[in-house]
C-alpha cells in the first residue's frame, strides 16, 4: 500500500488523544490479548551454554519492554498487524519513549524489512505519525527511521535496540535494551488505547 493512501486520523495513548501516524489510527485501552513470551529456560551468558530458541516464532509480532544501560524504564516496542481497522500494512510498529511526567511520546509507522536473519532484525520506516509536541521531535511525517534488534545469543528474549532517526538531535535516537515480554500485543490496534502495563498477561 502506497504510504499517501494510508488515512490521517488519531491515537489513544493511556486514554489521551494524539496525533498518529503511518496514516493509521490506533487506539487502546486495557485489552488482554492472547500469548505470552514465556518458553523454556535460559542459563547465563558467562557460563556459555544456552538456553533453547525463541518461545516467540515471529519476530513481527510482540511486545518488548525497553530499558537503558542502569536498567531505568525506557518505554515500549511493539510490532503488529495494522491491516484490519487501521489502514495500515500487516508490517507495522509503534515505539515508546518517555516524556518526562507527561504522556509518553511515540513514533509509528508501516516498515520494510531490510535484514531478518538469526542474530539480526532490522527495519526502516518513513511514513510516521506520533507526537508532535516539540518536546516529543516534533512533526513526525518526514522522519525515516531505522531500527535494530541484535539477539542475546543466550537470551532468547533479549535483544540490544539501536534506533536512528533521520532528524537531528531527535529523542527517537538511542540504545537500548528491549526485553520480548509477549508474542503479541495487549490491545486492539484503532479501538483501544494501550494499557498502563503493556507486557501484563
Amino acid at each position: 500500500m502506497p504510504h499517501g493512501s494510508l488515512s490521517s486520523l488519531l491515537l489513544l495513548v493511556c486514554a489521551g488523544c494524539i496525533g498518529c501516524g503511518a496514516r493509521t489510527t490506533l487506539d487502546g485501552e486495557g485489552g488482554s490479548g492472547e500469548g505470552g513470551a514465556g518458553g523454556g529456560e535460559t542459563s547465563s551468558s558467562s557460563t556459555g551454554i544456552c538456553g533453547p530458541g525463541p518461545a516467540c516464532s515471529d519476530i513481527t509480532r510482540g511486545t518488548f519492554r525497553l530499558e537503558t544501560s542502569d536498567g531505568s524504564p525506557f518505554g515500549s516496542l511493539f510490532f503488529f498487524d495494522a491491516v484490519e481497522g487501521c489502514n495500515g500494512s500487516a508490517l507495522h510498529y509503534m515505539l515508546t519513549i518517555p516524556n518526562g511526567d507527561a504522556k509518553a511520546c511515540f513514533r509509528n509507522s508501516d516498515y520494510e524489512i531490510l535484514e531478518n536473519a538469526e542474530s539480526v532484525f532490522r527495519i526502516i520506516a518513513d511514513s510516521h505519525g506520533g507526537s508532535t509536541s516539540v518536546e516529543c521531535g516534533g512533526d513526525p511525517w518526514r522522519e525515516t527511521i531505522t531500527l535494530e534488534l541484535r539477539a542475546d545469543p543466550c537470551d532468547a528474549e533479549r535483544f540490544a535496540l539501536i534506533v536512528e532517526d533521520s532528524k537531528p538531535d531527535s529523542p527517537y535516537t538511542f540504545e537500548a535494551t528491549a526485553t520480548r515480554c509477549r508474542c503479541d500485543i495487549g490491545w486492539a490496534p484503532c479501538a483501544e488505547p494501550l494499557p498502563e502495563d503493556p507486557c501484563a498477561p
